[in-house]
């Protein structure tokens, strides 16, 4: 895909960096209100984030389903705004092919280095708060449905977010990139606190590669693929140990 600025001198600032925060911040709030008065609809309870004594499959799933398209669309709306097209702003291109090959590499390395770790300190691969949701949503019929929005809309939404906009607000500059990078990681990892303290170890490392690879290849098309590609994965470790504990 070819950017629409691609010949131009120069394109239109991206917002600030407070701007930046304030967009993503509005676009969160704004999802959690629709999301909750979608939910007290359907008599449920609201989820505001994932908790470790929280493990409603069915409820969280329907939470991905409809804040998700809230705030991308907060989101494509403040880049239009900026008289930018929201394909350029979020970094929706399409990465090469060896980008693609470079960037799934860098996932299994990832998580056959953090499975080994899990076991070099004797913590579960699987978290109990996978099997709880898994065995919740498995329960309602909402399992395959919670498949889809872990491995499909929550990678969509969440690099969207974070390796999307706040990429382009706060990495400006070279300069800027390596901090942007970081601390963006850092933002995303606070988030999963249904983890105990290396699985946001992992969540923290996995932010610095999907942000090092949208530094270099200007695609969150591509860390959308590999956000997806370390979901697939754990929910695929989730099914097994779920099946070996139940049989």
């Amino acid at each position: 895909m070819q950017s629409q600025y691609q010949n131009a001198s120069s394109p239109p600032a991206p917002w600030g960096y407070w701007t930046t925060l304030g967009w993503a911040l509005l676009a969160f709030a704004i999802s959690l209100v629709v999301t909750a008065l979608f939910l007290s609809w359907l008599n449920l309870n609201p989820v505001s984030l994932p908790t470790r004594a929280n493990y409603d499959g069915t409820t969280i799933a329907i939470t991905i389903f409809v804040s998700t398209p809230v705030q991308i669309a907060i989101l494509v709306l403040a880049a239009q705004i900026r008289r930018w097209p929201a394909t350029d702003y979020l970094g929706l291109v399409w990465p090469g092919r060896r980008e693609v090959y470079v960037g799934l590499a860098g996932v299994v390395v990832l998580i056959v280095a953090f499975d080994g770790m899990f076991l070099l300190f004797g913590e579960e691969i699987v978290s109990e708060f996978q099997i709880g949701i898994y065995r919740d949503a498995d329960a309602g019929g909402w399992l395959l449905w919670l498949l889809i929005a872990a491995a499909v809309v929550a990678p969509i939404g969440e690099e969207i977010m974070f390796r999307g906009f706040l990429f382009r607000g706060w990495a400006r500059t070279r300069t800027d990139a390596p901090y942007a990078i970081a601390v963006i990681a850092l933002a995303w990892s606070v988030l999963h606190i249904q983890y105990n303290w290396l699985g946001i170890l992992q969540v923290f490392t996995a932010g610095l590669l999907l942000g090092w690879m949208r530094w270099l290849t200007g695609s969150t098309l591509l860390t959308i693929m590999m956000h997806s590609a370390i979901n697939v994965v754990a929910m695929a470790e989730t099914a097994v140990r779920f099946e070996w504990t139940r049989g």
